[in-house]
């Protein structure tokens, strides 16, 4: 499944994605189809997500060994495959940033991966990349709350999206970078705790997976790190 998304709330777009007339996801899609002098992909099985997006589904290529990624085709652009999970059509989520319903919008069998993209996403990887701590004194933020639930959202995803050979990295990271808000009263620390949880849970039956109880050891271990250092959000 291939998922575009659109930015999120004051999110800037990366330098390779700031011509003209790209806003999001689909944008992006579309720049990455004319560059391969390929067709957008729209004839397949299309979900609309609660936030606008676009969940395009395709039926893997025989033999592909496809994964779960997180921006290798481009901003706003994540992709699921095996050892991934993907919100299932006609559900209704809840979230800090809101509620909404993923509405089927093309109703046919999925199409088969377009050979392109396949080779885009097989293509070999690279290191899994450094995740820096954040610094506990980035400065002062307008609305700590709002802060604090979107930072509880994106690392989340970060530990959803993480690849083979840094998903525990990525765990701890987030755990660290939550534990820096919980410190200073901004975060509940069963509510992080519960939502990291169920972030890694996605890799349990992965290669490699991350079992239950490393789940559970790493992020209590990256919490009481964070908290350690706590981060400054109010003036």
């Amino acid at each position: 499944m291939i998922d575009l998304d659109l930015p999120k709330p004051g999110e800037e777009s990366p330098e390779r994605w700031r011509g003209p007339g790209i806003s999001d996801g689909a944008d992006v899609l579309a720049v990455l189809c004319e560059e391969h002098g390929e067709a957008f992909p729209w004839e397949t099985f299309i979900v609309r997500t609660r936030r606008g997006g676009l969940h395009l589904y395709f039926e893997a290529p025989a033999g592909a060994a496809l994964r779960c990624t997180s921006g290798a085709l481009g901003w706003l652009i994540d992709t699921r495959a095996r050892g991934g999970y993907v919100v299932g059509p006609a559900s209704t989520v809840s979230q800090p940033d809101g509620t909404g319903r993923y509405e089927v919008v093309y109703d046919r069998p999925p199409a088969l991966l377009p050979g392109w993209l396949a080779a885009l996403l097989t293509a070999p990887r690279h290191a899994a990349p450094f995740i820096e701590c954040r610094s506990a004194d980035d400065g002062p933020v307008r609305a700590p709350g709002a802060y604090a639930r979107a930072a509880l959202y994106r690392e989340a995803e970060t530990v959803r999206a993480a690849v083979e050979g840094g998903r525990a990295f990525a765990l701890n990271k987030a755990a660290y970078h939550l534990g820096q808000l919980i410190a200073v009263g901004a975060l509940d620390d069963a509510a992080a705790e519960t939502a990291l949880y169920e972030a890694a849970s996605v890799h349990f039956a992965a290669d490699q997976p991350v079992t239950p109880a490393e789940a559970r050891a790493t992020i209590r271990g990256g919490i009481a790190a964070g908290k350690q250092h706590p981060r400054r959000i109010a003036a």
